[in-house]
């Protein structure tokens, strides 16, 4: 969570450098950002075509329906609504023709795990908060309503990655990947490199599958580490992985990322 922090950090920083530029540009795009503070506030930014980037009115927008859970707000936008949660609640806000957001409703989902990840799957139909990560690992499936209203539909526990996961093109599949932290010196022997594929069902829960991922020649399955993975429109799925090498004394450290199609 470290690295995301930072990219948010300097996209915030070069979104301010933007203010100054007054000059009229249509907008193609908005842009919704959570941050790590008790308010759980939601910055949202207007795209302009010229490049620039402007503060929507009324922005950072928050609820009361986010008040718990640690500093972090995690952010998840379809076409028409915005959803946010507080590591234990997620609400659900309508987005206005301007980038404004209203808030809507709000669904109490765990206390008992922390939710890291909120992902919605291609068409948007279904909403996943991957919560646990070191123990208790869940992905919680909701339904999305007409009016953006969260209903839930089923829970997967029982799984190793809690991350955002990756739909591809024909929203049937969806994969991601999990691996242990640098910074914890004893880790559960349960933690290892994981590439984990899950099969969607017209309703939208996941059945858990064996991708058979092959290695890159030359790389050993001890220093194979899927790291992240990205689809196409294509069908392709591009997955980055770290090199895993034992450093001695220090533990086990990660070398410079790669990428592989499959």
């Amino acid at each position: 969570m470290r690295t995301i922090r930072i990219l948010v950090t300097l996209l915030l920083i070069c979104v301010s450098t933007s203010f100054a530029q007054t000059t009229s540009s249509p907008t193609v795009a908005f842009v919704y950002l959570g941050g790590r503070e008790s308010e759980h506030p939601i910055r949202a930014f207007s795209l302009q075509a010229n490049g620039s980037a402007h503060l929507v009115p009324g922005s950072p927008f928050t609820t009361a329906a986010l008040t718990d859970g640690t500093p972090q707000t995690l952010v998840a936008a379809s076409t028409n609504f915005v959803y946010a949660s507080d590591t234990e609640a997620i609400a659900t806000f309508r987005r206005s023709s301007n980038g404004a957001l209203t808030f809507v409703s709000s669904v109490f989902v765990t206390n008992t795990a922390i939710i890291d990840t909120l992902t919605l799957d291609r068409t948007a139909s279904n909403l996943y908060a991957g919560g646990g990560r070191f123990e208790n690992t869940h992905y919680f499936v909701f339904n999305k309503g007409t009016q953006g209203q969260l209903t839930a539909a089923s829970v997967l526990p029982g799984v190793q990655a809690d991350g955002e996961l990756q739909f591809e093109h024909n929203n049937k599949f969806a994969y991601t990947t999990y691996f242990p932290f640098l910074n914890l010196p004893d880790l559960p022997g349960n933690q290892y490199c994981t590439f984990e594929a899950y099969s969607r069902t017209a309703d939208g829960s996941l059945n858990p599958f064996d991708p058979a991922l092959t290695r890159p020649t030359g790389v050993a399955a001890s220093d194979f580490c899927p790291a992240s993975a990205a689809s196409s429109a294509l069908g392709y799925l591009a997955v980055a992985y770290r090199h895993w090498m034992s450093t001695g004394s220090s533990g086990p450290a990660f070398t410079a990322s790669r990428c592989t199609e499959f």
